[in-house]
């Protein structure tokens, strides 16, 4: 990959994401089962900034949760 120097690239790293999913993960586990509520989970970056991100799917069944 290629990055003209001086220019910064923008967007969210895969574990930003994979940190997002799992948390709703945890969070669907530990109501049982029942919706999330809000399909928004919120985390904070390494830097200390809130990031939001929206969860499209999440399936509990079984005793674990897979959310995306």
């Amino acid at each position: 990959m290629r990055v003209r120097r001086g220019e910064l690239r923008t967007g969210y790293t895969t574990g930003a994401c994979a940190a997002a999913a799992t948390k709703a993960a945890c969070t669907a586990l530990a109501r049982r089962g029942d919706p999330l509520g809000r399909p928004i989970v919120e985390i904070k970056l390494p830097g200390g900034q809130p990031a939001c991100f929206k969860i499209l799917s999440c399936v509990v069944q079984n005793g674990y949760a897979q959310c995306a």
